[in-house]
């Protein structure tokens, strides 16, 4: 349990059950895409006809969908407000509502779960400790346990990705761009189509308020028929686990705002005051080329203060010397 934060519902149980060895692990033996994925990354059986009605049906619901080659990658830590941020976001790209789709893996977990609740199929992924749980009356939703659809569903959300660039759609895929590997992947795939519109959206928050961030959002969706997700405190430490404590999302999107600075539109929401409020703290297309986005550590051992509200007041990200030991 983090300090200061009250764990609610089954938060403590599920996080502490999706640990390295731990049933819900999301790569261990009892995750779904051990059976459902061959060695090359590539569905097998019946789950070819089911992603493929998966994609259609999301793409379906957009209903003016523009095939223009335009493309969002979305940054930033969960619990930072990435969703709350969309509406700013497509404001500022003048993209108007229904004409771009939005890859987000927590919805092709959604589906995923609703397929296998609908093939009665679900309960032959729940590991019998945590149905031991259920039968002596623990109440556990299907989203507390979609680690074990996780894996599962970032394949298929590559294959959805790759789908999507190559019919041309307008899209935002949604992510944290916190493995480097996988923030060029994507990049060489936009290249691969012919992509030349392509903008970064890193929407950052401090690790507290990361924290807060999952859980709130945790209390929203167990009001949902689903229920709602749990985020390890685990992962949210990785997250902060770059130079001097800066997220990986923040430094991923930097180094590909340095690297193809001509090609790419940068805008950076910060989480404001309010949880629902991120605000635009840089945005490329006002600033002069070769403006830097996260200045360079002056001697490398700093440390990174993430931006936060101070007594009512906005205090930008920076560095600060590290406090000399007595």
């Amino acid at each position: 349990m983090s300090a200061g934060l009250a764990e609610p519902g089954n938060w403590s149980f599920i996080s502490r059950n999706g640990a390295f060895g731990r049933p819900l692990y999301p790569w261990g033996p009892g995750a779904t895409y051990r059976t459902r994925f061959d060695e090359a990354g590539l569905p097998t059986g019946k789950r070819v006809d089911l992603y493929s009605s998966i994609y259609d049906s999301q793409v379906g619901s957009v209903s003016h969908l523009v095939r223009g080659r335009a493309a969002v990658l979305m940054a930033g830590p969960p619990g930072a407000g990435k969703s709350s941020s969309r509406h700013e976001l497509t404001r500022r790209l003048g993209w108007r509502a229904g004409t771009f789709y939005v890859i987000d893996p927590d919805e092709i977990k959604k589906d995923l779960l609703k397929a296998d609740l609908a093939a009665g199929t679900f309960g032959s992924f729940v590991p019998s400790s945590i149905q031991r749980e259920i039968d002596a009356g623990t109440t556990i939703t299907p989203m507390e346990l979609v680690g074990l659809w996780h894996e599962e569903s970032v394949l298929l959300s590559n294959l959805i990705v790759q789908r999507a660039l190559h019919e041309g759609l307008n899209v935002i895929i949604d992510g944290t761009l916190a493995n480097a590997d996988r923030a060029r992947e994507l990049f060489a795939w936009l290249q691969k189509n012919a992509y030349a519109d392509i903008t970064i959206a890193d929407v950052e928050a401090s690790r507290a308020d990361s924290l807060r961030g999952v859980r709130d959002r945790y209390r929203k969706e167990m009001k949902e028929p689903l229920g709602g997700r749990v985020v390890p405190d685990s992962t949210i430490r990785h997250h902060f686990s770059g130079p001097g404590g800066m997220s990986l999302s923040l430094l991923n999107s930097d180094a590909l705002y340095r690297d193809r600075g001509n090609k790419v539109r940068l805008i950076a929401f910060r989480r404001g005051d309010k949880p629902n409020a991120p605000r635009v703290v840089f945005d490329t297309s006002s600033r002069s080329r070769g403006d830097t986005y996260v200045p360079a550590a002056p001697s490398g051992s700093e440390v990174w203060v993430s931006s936060h509200w101070r007594n009512g007041t906005f205090v930008q990200e920076h560095w600060r010397s590290r406090p000399a030991r007595s």
